[in-house]
């Protein structure tokens, strides 16, 4: 894909070129050889593309058309959708570039336009007579977009760097936000580290003028509206049409495509449909890259339960080659530690150094993810059970306890039953205290505890806690509404442009959710199991021992963070900044170092949540760099 930046001064003055083309620059390692800038009398916009899609004009610039300029990081998927609605024909809509149709979409509708936008985008519109920016970003935040607003300059971007490099003004740190990411290091951010950046919010529309700032957000979850009643084979029938239509999409491209594999459902679907597509095309996945260890003495094959057989059985049915990740990744996830993650992202994703180090070797420019499945095209069902009694249907609640107990048990029944029977139906004050969602960080990553209290006393810590609901739809929207999605995303964006590679998500296409959330729970979950939808529809393609959990690479996990606690207890650097810096209780942070330098290996094995805090302190230390 790409990136953009653009800059405005809303009075009127002058844009400075020296400072925005030094600051334009930062984009082009996005896209080299489709790198353009404009720049006038107050405003300037700059855009690259790496020339993913096939058979579109890649816009050469950015476009001015009745008084609107644009700028895009764009991938439109139902091209032939929008061009209907603007009463464009094929041959009409070949002509323009993704952004050339957003454009006329938006002489046409305005910013209502956006709602018949599907696929990937950031984008900025700037609308000359009206003096005001608009910035768009794609339903689920595959794209990132960060804005700031300094009295009446506008500079927006798809990397921060690109805005911090106008270095005119101080762009401090937010101690606010600081102090919310050693909260929870897993929970998403309300905006970033910086005091006056901010993000679009996935699905989320802003327009900035003279009179100030709005934000709405154009896609909502839980908007969707439900048709009427459906036949269980025809709801298959549509999702698995939805799903090989998300899949294709996403490998319209004439660059080589390769594919993340877990062995779960959801990326064993995506690397299936992706390498019966491409062979339909005479064509072949470049590769398959998964988290897990090759095997070895280290981490040999443990039997049935090894996720590494059905990736040898998925690589060798379509046809391409399985990367396996190299099992002394402590370095890595080390060197992961000091990232700049204020401008790189949150998410931990160690193991996807090691991915993008083989795909790039590859050739690979294109690759697919099954990131984002969880939360509705392979929902687990949570809650499913109380939607059945709620709703009195008790004959279908015994009939999914009956199928619980005879294939797993009288305890995996009970646990059931609990979890999915009683837990949602309890009132929120008893729901917290035996909340299934794992606390990590009791500690807060051994924060200052006077940075604390100043961000609780600011409201920072105000947030609505997930709990499983009597109608799993609702957690479904929940988990997509909270950002972790679109936080990966935007990690992902900034590691793979060094790589050259994007990133595409085939289960987080707009049509195929919005289609998912207006089913009702007995037409997604069968016998009280979630994930049933997907295998009835693919079931052939699915190897009977399918799992979601990919146990030998939990286990390599588990060696890669005790390695590396290891090295990082006697880290210099991370002691010396650990020393200067006021955001962390220094005394704390030192205890838990010591304590784990003295655990032994089967000790630290178990100390996930030890490893996590430590983690989490140490990687503000590097906030910047």
């Amino acid at each position: 894909m790409g990136a953009i930046i653009g800059r405005i001064e809303l009075d009127g003055r002058p844009i400075i070129e020296a400072h925005f083309r030094k600051a334009a620059d930062i984009i082009r390692p996005y896209g080299q050889q489709h790198f353009s800038s404009v720049v006038e009398q107050n405003c300037a916009f700059a855009m690259c593309d790496q020339g993913v899609a096939r058979g579109r004009p890649i816009a050469a610039e950015p476009l001015s058309q009745n008084g609107l300029t644009i700028v895009g990081d764009v991938i439109l998927d139902d091209r032939a959708g929008l061009a209907a609605s603007l009463g464009m024909d094929t041959r009409e809509a070949r002509d323009y570039s993704d952004i050339g149709l957003i454009l006329a979409a938006w002489n046409r509708f305005g910013s209502a336009c956006v709602d018949k936008l599907v696929g990937d985008f950031a984008f900025g519109v700037w609308e000359d007579e009206k003096r005001r920016c608009w910035l768009v970003r794609d339903h689920i935040g595959t794209r990132p977009l960060y804005w700031s607003r300094r009295k009446d300059t506008v500079i927006f971007a798809t990397d921060i760097r690109a805005i911090v490099a106008f270095d005119e003004f101080n762009w401090g740190i937010d101690e606010h936000m600081v102090a919310h990411y050693l909260d929870d290091p897993y929970r998403p951010m309300p905006k970033t580290f910086f005091k006056d950046i901010n993000s679009v919010h996935p699905g989320g529309i802003t327009a900035l003028d003279a009179v100030g700032v709005r934000t709405e957000l154009w896609w909502q979850p839980k908007a969707v509206t439900a048709p009427g009643h459906r036949r269980p084979d025809e709801v298959v029938e549509v999702f698995r049409d939805l799903t090989e239509t998300a899949v294709r999409c996403r490998i319209d491209t004439e660059l080589p495509v390769g594919a993340h594999i877990s062995g779960g459902i959801d990326s064993t679907i995506v690397t299936g449909l992706s390498a019966q597509a491409l062979a339909a095309e005479g064509r072949a996945l470049a590769g398959g890259y998964t988290w897990s260890p090759g095997v070895s003495g280290e981490f040999p094959d443990i039997g049935p339960d090894d996720e590494r057989r059905i990736l040898k059985d998925c690589s060798e049915r379509y046809n391409f080659t399985l990367r396996y990740s190299d099992s002394q990744e402590s370095e890595t996830r080390l060197q992961t530690l000091f990232r700049p993650m204020a401008y790189e992202g949150t998410a931990d994703l160690a193991e996807e150094i090691d991915v993008l180090s083989k795909a790039k070797a590859d050739g690979v420019r294109v690759l697919l993810s099954g990131w984002g499945g969880d939360e509705a095209f392979s929902s687990h069902g949570f809650g499913y059970l109380a939607w059945m009694l709620r709703h009195q249907r008790f004959g279908d609640a015994a009939r999914a306890i009956n199928v619980r107990r005879k294939q797993l048990g009288l305890a995996t029944t009970s646990g059931y039953v609990w979890r999915s029977g009683i837990i949602p139906m309890l009132p929120n004050i008893l729901f917290r205290r035996v909340s299934p969602f794992y606390d990590l960080f009791p500690d807060q990553c051994f924060a200052n505890q006077e940075l604390m209290r100043n961000a609780n006393e600011s409201g920072v810590f105000q947030r609505k806690n997930l709990r499983i609901h009597s109608a799993p739809t609702i957690l479904d929207q929940e988990m997509i509404a909270r950002g972790h999605i679109a936080t990966r995303m935007e990690t992902w964006v900034s590691w793979g442009a060094k790589s050259n590679i994007t990133y595409r998500y085939p289960l987080t296409d707009r049509r195929l959710l919005d289609f998912i959330l207006s089913l009702a729970p007995n037409e997604r979950y069968d016998h009280g199991y979630g994930r049933t939808l997907p295998v009835k529809a693919f079931r052939s393609m699915l190897p009977k021992k399918i799992s979601k959990t990919d146990v030998v690479n939990e286990r390599k996990r588990q060696v890669m963070r005790m390695r590396c606690l290891r090295q990082l207890v006697e880290h210099e650097d991370t002691i010396r900044r650990a020393e200067l810096t006021p955001w962390l209780d220094q005394g704390k942070f030192r205890e838990a170092r010591v304590a784990a330098a003295r655990m032994s290996p089967a000790q630290l094995r178990g100390e996930r949540r030890l490893f996590a805090n430590i983690f989490g302190a140490t990687r503000v230390l590097y906030l910047t760099g």
